[in-house]
């Protein structure tokens, strides 16, 4: 029995299927890119014909969005395809590691290499059980991660000998599109650099959040963050919510990132708790210290508790030779007033959008110039890149219900004053604005 190879491309954009050449004698097929399960991350076939209506799979290159589908030539056979191994890829730029379930994900531990992609939500919380009750044990050496905007929860970290603790350990290449939910990481050792996400960022990161993540430790002269222990690289459009927490004297503890010697942070925000101790290095609601590095767009709205006085800021404890622009702290929850890298502002300032310099809000701009957004008077700026489904405004619970989508993003919404943001693959919605992104985003606008 002979096959025949269906080639196309999948534009990740526009979540849109394009063939190339014929599958079968006669009939049609129709294909679509599998999200979860199973054939995450491959592309699906199904036969059309009246007697007919089988499944076949392929892998999707992720670099050039092309696929090719092997079909036998009396299209009714059972379902075929499958991808290499292991981790379901190659672990090339074209054929990334395709992480599926948990037990995919620990092949992540310690040092690999290559590039990978996670292709399901995952729930870690059988980390607890690695590794002799030490939990997750951080990777270090990946070329490129793309978490295609899963999330990650549950994942636990309690480690009395790694110097760099995270889910990452040290970053030298470049992750995105990833976020890591309801995970505690805890240092009971000697770490010199401990973050929620990442403990040491040599590379970039971009377009990842950690979210109701708790960090606790502490080392003499130790780095201590929420998203991030020690920053030499480049992190864009993140953010960290949860608590970070200094259980030992002599730590620099900051709600977002514990040191920074080099590189950026731009359009990246903390909600952390911060709770130092009087014998804490440095303690601030975003940085601990910012030695260089330049800081953009950035804000702070936790507490900050405890601390040596001179080295506490709401928004950075000690600050050498950084430059910081349009950076923001809440000055009533953090109880300072200081202006070291981020300028005070009051809970209700905090919520109108004039208070950010410089930065820039959907609406007034259309989409994909924007990267933040808020309802006015009632949140504060969230990044349009992260929106996760939830409601922008306190009476959008019943949308379901009572919605319109927005068509073009430039048309007149005065009459518009409350959003909903939804994440998913609707792909039957014409309706849909550009987004840029790898994934679909839809503005609801609530009506009365």
């Amino acid at each position: 029995m002979t096959n025949k190879t269906i080639c196309g491309h999948f534009d990740r954009i526009l979540n849109t299927i394009t063939f190339v050449g014929e599958a079968c004698n006669s009939g049609d097929y129709c294909g679509e890119f599998i999200h979860s399960g199973e054939h995450a991350g491959q592309i699906a076939v199904t036969i059309l014909e009246a007697n007919c209506d089988d499944t076949y799979y392929g892998c999707l290159d992720y670099e050039t969005g092309n696929f090719q589908v092997e079909i036998p030539d009396n299209c009714c056979c059972p379902a075929t395809g499958g991808c290499s191994t292991p981790g379901f890829g190659s672990g090339t730029s074209g054929d990334p590691y395709r992480i599926r379930t948990f037990e995919e994900l620990c092949l992540m531990q310690g040092n690999v290499s290559g590039y990978w992609c996670l292709c399901n939500d995952i729930d870690a919380s059988d980390s607890i059980n690695l590794n002799d009750g030490a939990g997750w044990n951080p990777t270090n050496g990946v070329v490129s991660f793309n978490g295609f905007y899963h999330v990650i929860s549950n994942l636990y970290i309690k480690s009395s000998s790694i110097p760099y603790i995270g889910f990452f350990g040290i970053n030298t290449g470049t992750i995105v599109n990833l976020g890591l939910l309801n995970s505690t990481i805890i240092s009971t050792g000697n770490a010199t650099r401990v973050g929620g996400f990442c403990g040491e960022n040599r590379g970039t990161i971009e377009r990842c959040f950690t979210k109701n993540v708790d960090v606790s430790g502490g080392h003499w002269a130790g780095y201590l963050g929420g998203f991030c222990g020690y920053g030499l690289g480049t992190i864009k459009s993140c953010y960290d919510s949860g608590v970070v927490t200094a259980t030992t004297t002599g730590t620099y503890i900051g709600g977002f990132i514990g040191e920074t010697r080099s590189g950026s942070i731009q359009n990246c925000f903390s909600t952390a708790n911060v709770y130092g101790n009087i014998g804490s290095c440095a303690v601030g609601g975003f940085i601990a210290k910012a030695h260089t590095g330049n800081y953009v767009n950035c804000y702070s709205s936790g507490h900050v508790i405890e601390g040596v006085p001179a080295w506490t800021g709401g928004f950075c404890g000690i600050l050498h030779n950084g430059v910081f622009n349009n950076c923001y702290y809440n000055s009533e929850n953090s109880g300072r007033s200081d202006t070291k890298g981020g300028i005070p502002k009051t809970t209700a300032q905090m919520k109108q959008k004039n208070t950010y310099t410089n930065w820039l809000f959907f609406p007034p701009l259309e989409f994909d110039d924007a990267f933040w957004w808020m309802t006015e008077g009632v949140t504060y700026p969230q990044l349009l890149c992260l929106a996760i489904p939830e409601t922008v405004c306190e009476d959008a619970t019943e949308w379901a219900e009572n919605y319109s989508y927005i068509p073009d993003l430039s048309v007149n919404t005065e009459n518009c004053d409350c959003y909903l943001c939804i994440l998913g693959h609707i792909s039957s919605n014409s309706n849909r604005p550009p987004t840029g992104e790898n994934w679909n985003t839809y503005w609801v606008c609530m009506t009365e």
